[in-house]
């Protein structure tokens, strides 16, 4: 499935290079579940490196600590330019992603501390 390069690097960086619904479908996409707001970061961290896997040149062009408020549309811009407006992405292999009741998730991250 197509998804906007601009979102395939939101997940590969950790910033905000998508508008938030792009991030929705491409986490439910690769994990093959509904993904909640607070399933985000666990669903991020999980397709971060097999996103890296089929896009390391774009993987090895971000660099998070160089994105910012003010440099977001800049590199935004950039890596349109170098990578074309869409990347074919594939979902995780079968197995590493790990669905969770998102109830059952949300209660659980109240009653532990932060990793």
């Amino acid at each position: 499935m197509k998804f906007s390069t601009l979102t395939v690097a939101t997940v590969i960086s950790g910033k905000m290079l998508a508008r938030i619904d792009e991030i929705y479908k491409i986490l439910d996409y690769m994990t093959g579940d509904a993904i909640f707001t607070h399933q985000i970061p666990r669903a991020m961290k999980t397709c971060r490196p097999e996103l890296q896997k089929q896009f390391p040149d774009l993987a090895a062009a971000i660099d998070p600590a160089a994105i910012n408020e003010e440099t977001a549309a800049a590199v935004s811009a950039e890596i349109a330019g170098k990578f074309g407006p869409e990347l074919e992405v594939a979902p995780l292999p079968a197995g590493e992603w790990q669905p969770k009741d998102p109830i059952e998730e949300l209660l659980d991250m109240q009653t532990k501390d932060p990793e």
